[in-house]
């Protein structure tokens, strides 16, 4: 349906002459029906006369169930029961005559009954109605905000609520803009079909069979940008899960990376093209040539006037009409709009995807500010979920967004704060700090001043970034639709932008004159963008580089050049190292145009600078990504190293003590140095390895400024704990522990301890279900809350524990007199770890097969039928992390290939030696030669020695004749390890492997003795440091090296150590958990005396 004829002059005239015509008639009503009629035909006449819609006002219509009111005075009368006054396309108006709703009891037992036909028609018809009650003189609105129903106060009938209920009824058959809805139209799976799947179907098809030049260009950059989230890890088959779910739903064999990341370019790009059409619907005045003045016009337009209309729409120009400048910008999914991709198929999918949107009405009854992110659902319902995780794409529900933007702002003393999400993805953030702003306001007691200070102060303090171009077009248009409660949207830039909150631009003084610079890489030719900051802060730096585009095209650097140099200062006209700057990057520029590899980088290069001119934001709020260093690509990855180390944010510790450091990291402290005020907050959901984990060691510092030791505080954290999983969706769950840290310059003394507060949820309702909220007041009832203290415990670390409410930790904190060290890295462990089978024919050889894991990396597929023969000289029995528990090693029939001397262990036995002395063996690890050099380049730096079968993480330690091996992950445990019987008959030192904790040595270099090793597993083991290990550090991760709690020298003359010896004698012989337990316990006692004696 064409609703211009709502938005011309005339049509506001016509509507207030109607609003006097039925007030002047409601005042003579002698009864409810005259009322009704008075509005009715009206209504009626005026929009058949615009429209040719007839309307079907149901009179009198029956409620299933039947409903009887007290009607005051009038309890016993029987005509109201159940009945309502007028239906029309699911708008309810209920009338009374003048007299009825003079007095505020009237009203009230009025609204009571608006409510009870309401409550009845959901709970019987499943469908939210929205109502009207009136008398032609005043009016109230009643509506649903989620459950509950909301109302108006009575207020005088004006023009604008006339054409309100004009609105309501022509578009209240039509669909919603809400999750529901978008879902059922345009979710993508591999067993149904859907417009949108049809659409990337096409839009895969062409890139496969026949992309332009562009297109080849585009895709090429969006795969260089998609790698800084794709990484597959080896985890769970996720490469094969994503490539079968993908080739069902393109119908074609997807096996190789090629075919793969144009599959998902082609889904990402027809989410872009849905989103986009939706900014559309929501305009709605497109104002495209003489033929395309609103929406739905775009219905009847040929394919040659729709590939013009989008090729146009991809370059901003249909929103230039309202000066929205960035609302849509050039990005990587235009590609489909060029004249030369374009065909007639293509124009047949969109059309029916622009149909489909046309269905949609974007008038909203709504009462209370209600704004909801609808597009999050719809980019999870496109993008399969294989594909979703394998990517690390978990969005954060609403309702959490929801408290940690109430949280941090609790701590934020400026009542008018600015706020930003650095990552801010398709919006959640977003929209939950424009709700805090707006409040739980009536929209319809809002004036137009009041509807425009709102608008203006939602521009001027919510602001967002992301590098993924599909999170900010999709936020942008949140933020739009966010706003249009307001009134007319004209004249904005919409405050959301692309780029990089870990890498922002850099300021640089050139030859006086202050400037940003930005350093642009593409697979083509980077280049660097360097302008003076006074062109970047003005007000229409936007217009201006948007303007630069259109001399870009010209294929002439001289007109770029001239354009830009036009813009600046007299003085900076002057300054020869900064014309030379800008010369070069008009070359830049021109020389991609020429080879085809243009049309985003001037948007792209805006954008970073306008992420440079942000400053003083009272609160940084989000969900930054969640990746690892190591899993990062390399150039990024060394970007990402110079700045940690610059900011000492890496670890100093160990050769790979920064791999395990998340980005997350980096971005909370390049924001906070860059933009929070000195009474900001930041409030970032993070790991919980951030508490204790050893590559945090330098974050938890957090410098703003070193030499200055100017430096962020941890005030608080919400520690989410189990069974809650806020960021489950579907059937994943991202199992990875978390915390809201909220952080300020507030001093803290970290000895004291900090707040922590511990949030999980009942079990009787589904992590789903609560996913559905919006709201943290709608979600706390099924949450459970506690309470909790973080402290750092040792001056030699910055690492946190989890206060005990039975132990005090601080008592044991303390030196070590041992050397701490890890077990054997075996890579590939397939190959060198082997499983006994029996007695070899051959002296001095034993039958073995090769150990098999559930996700081997590495296969052994060459194992004689009755298992490998092999030497026993270099074969041992090994301990793993799993075999230990508290006290015992269950040894399992497993063991190592380890071609070191116990007297060298700084380098394996060397190739000739090992050929002469091992023929078989070296003959085995030769033929899988193959196998070993396939190990990661990390692995390879760490071995020790140079021959191609050495291995990491050996030493002296290895073969010590007694140690104490401790459980690195899951439950913190150690036992005694002794020299082992061997099935062959010789007795060999058992040697512990990855994932166990070794202690062999003082820190002296004296190997241990029998009686010290139950004395040190006797302190391990006992109850207290067993708990302060879980305290501290996470389950997939202790460390002994980083605990720095008090393990003195062995000494028998002292009787407090000779007391923990024999109790952990003793309960090494025992194999009842219940008085190992017995022990354990005494053993904190005794070991608190021995702290205490200090």
């Amino acid at each position: 349906m064409d609703y211009a004829w709502l938005e011309n002059g005339e049509y506001w005239i016509q509507v207030e002459d109607m609003r006097t015509s039925i007030m002047r008639d409601a005042i003579t009503a002698k009864t409810e029906a005259q009322t009704a009629e008075a509005f009715q035909r009206q209504l009626y006449y005026f929009v058949r006369l615009h429209t040719g819609v007839e309307l079907d006002f149901k009179q009198e219509t029956p409620i299933k169930g039947g409903l009887t009111h007290d009607f005051g005075i009038l309890k016993n009368r029987t005509s109201g029961r159940g009945r309502l006054d007028a239906v029309v396309n699911n708008l309810i108006i209920e009338y009374k005559k003048h007299s009825k709703l003079e007095k505020k009891n009237d009203q009230d037992t009025a609204t009571n009954q608006v409510n009870d036909y309401l409550k009845t028609l959901f709970t019987n018809d499943g469908v939210k109605y929205n109502a009207i009650l009136t008398d032609g003189i005043k009016i109230s609105y009643f509506g649903f905000n989620g459950e509950k129903i909301e109302s108006t106060a009575f207020k005088n009938i004006e023009a604008t609520d006339i054409d309100r209920i004009i609105r309501a009824i022509l578009t209240n058959n039509c669909k919603k803009f809400i999750p529901e809805n978008v879902l059922k139209d345009f979710a993508v799976n591999s067993e149904t079909n859907s417009i949108s799947k049809e659409l990337a179907c096409e839009l895969y098809q062409k890139l496969i069979v026949n992309p332009t030049d562009k297109t080849n260009m585009l895709f090429s950059e969006w795969e260089s940008l998609m790698h800084l989230s794709f990484d597959d890890n080896g985890k769970g088959n996720d490469i094969e899960k994503r490539r079968s779910e993908l080739s069902l739903i393109f119908r074609d064999n997807i096996i190789n990376p090629v075919k793969e990341y144009k599959a998902l370019f082609a889904l990402q790009t027809a989410y872009a093209i849905i989103v986009k059409l939706i900014a559309c619907k929501v305009i709605d005045k497109l104002e495209y040539g003489t033929s395309t003045k609103n929406y739905s016009d775009l219905t009847k337009v040929t394919a040659t006037e729709l590939q013009n209309f989008l090729e146009k729409l991809e370059d901003g120009y249909v929103y230039r009409s309202s000066n929205i400048i960035n609302l849509l910008e050039g990005d990587f999914f235009s590609w489909y709009s060029a004249k030369e991709q374009w065909d007639t198929d293509l124009w047949e999918t969109i059309i029916k995807i622009i149909t489909c949107i046309d269905e949609y009405s974007t008038f909203s009854f709504e009462i209370i500010y209600e704004p909801v992110d609808i597009f999050k659902d719809l980019y999870m319902s496109i993008m399969p979920k294989t594909v979703r995780h394998s990517m690390g794409e978990y969005f954060t529900p609403a309702w959490l967004a929801d408290y940690v933007v109430s949280e941090g702002l609790k701590l934020q003393p400026n009542k008018d704060w600015k706020a930003i999400d650095p990552c801010c993805g398709s919006g959640t953030f977003i929209i939950a700090l424009i709700k805090k702003i707006v409040g739980n306001v009536n929209l319809y007691e809002l004036s137009e001043d009041q509807k425009q200070s709102i608008k203006r102060n939602i521009l001027s303090r919510v602001y967002g970034i992301d590098i993924n171009p599909l999170s900010v077009l999709s936020a942008r248009v949140g933020y739009y639709l966010a706003l249009r409660p307001f009134g007319d949207i004209k004249d904005i830039e919409i405050p959301i932008y692309l780029g990089d909150s870990a890498i922002t631009p850099t300021r640089e003084n050139i030859e006086g004159i202050s400037c940003y610079k930005y350093s642009i890489h593409n697979n083509k030719k980077s280049f660097d963008v360097i302008l003076p900051s006074r062109f970047v802060e003005q007000k229409n730096f936007g217009k201006i580089m948007a303007s630069l585009q259109t001399a870009v095209k010209t294929n002439n650097a001289e007109i770029l050049y001239e354009m830009i140099v036009g813009q600046l200062s007299d003085t900076e006209k002057i300054s020869r190292d900064l014309i030379t700057a800008i010369q070069s990057m008009s070359n830049d520029l021109v020389e991609l145009h020429k080879n085809n590899w243009d049309g985003i980088w001037i948007r792209i290069a805006t954008n970073f600078m306008l992420i440079a001119r942000l400053q003083e934001f009272d609160l940084i709020v989000g969900n930054p990504p969640w990746v690892k260093w190591e899993h990062l690509p390399s150039n990024y990855a060394s970007k990402i190293k110079e700045l940690c180390n610059i900011r000492h944010i890496f670890s100093t510790r160990g050769r790979f003590g920064g791999t395990q450091l998340n980005i997350c990291a980096l971005i909370s402290n390049v924001t906070a140095t860059n933009w929070l005020t000195n009474t900001g907050v930041l409030a970032f959901l993070m790991p919980d390895s951030i508490m204790s984990q050893n590559s945090y060691e330098e974050f938890r510092y957090f410098y703003l400024d070193y030499e200055a030791k100017e430096r962020l505080f941890l005030q608080k954290i919400d520690k989410w704990e189990k069974p809650l999983k806020p960021f489950t969706c579907e059937d994943i769950v991202v199992s990875q522990d978390f915390n809201t840290y909220y952080y300020s310059r507030k001093e803290v003394d970290y000895k004291k301890g900090i707040d922590v507060t511990t949030i999980s949820r009942t079990k009787g309702i589904p992590d789903i279900v609560l996913n559905k909220e919006t709201s943290f007041a709608k979600v706390k009832k099924h949450l459970i809350f506690g309470k909790k203290i973080a402290a750092q415990m040792s001056d030699a670390t910055s690492a946190f524990s989890y206060l005990s409410d039975v132990h005090d930790f601080r008592k044991i904190i303390g030196d070590s007199a041992y050397e701490y060290r890890t077990g054997v890295e075996f890579t590939p462990q397939e190959l060198y770890m082997l499983i006994g089978i029996g007695k070899s024919s051959t002296s001095s050889h034993y039958r073995f097969m090769n150990k098999k894991f559930t996700r081997s990396k590495y296969i052994v597929d060459d194992m004689p039928k009755n298992g490998w023969e092999l030497p026993t000289d270099h074969i041992y029995p090994i301990v793993t992390g799993p075999s230990l528990t508290p006290f015992r090693c269950n040894l399992e029939n497993e063991y190592c290939i380890l071609p070191y001397s116990e007297n060298k262990t700084d380098a394996p036995i060397g190739i000739s030696e090992l050929m002469t002395s091992n023929p078989e063996l070296f003959e085995y690890l030769l033929n899988h030669q193959n196998l070993i050099d396939n190990q990661s380049d990390k692995s390879k730096v760490m071995r020790r020695g140079e021959e191609f079968y050495a291995l990491s993480k050996i030493g002296p330690y290895t073969f010590s004749k007694y140690l104490v091996a401790a459980r690195d992950n899951t439950k913190f445990c150690a036992t005694v390890i002794e020299p082992q019987n061997t099935p062959w008959g010789e007795t060999k030192q058992s040697i512990c492997v990855k994932h166990t904790m070794i202690i062999g040595r003082t820190v002296a270099g004296r190997f241990i003795e029998k009686e010290e090793a139950y004395y040190i597993a006797g302190i391990l083991n006992s109850n207290i440091v067993i708990q302060y290990m879980q305290s501290t550090f996470k389950s997939n991760g202790y460390s002994l090296k980083k605990s720095h709690f008090y393990l003195p020298e062995f000494d028998q003359t002292n009787p407090l150590h000779k007391e923990i010896c024999k109790l952990a004698k003793k309960a090494s012989k025992l194999t009842d958990p219940a008085k190992i337990a017995i022990i354990q316990s005494k053993l904190s006692d005794v070991y608190l005396n021995l702290c205490s004696s200090r």
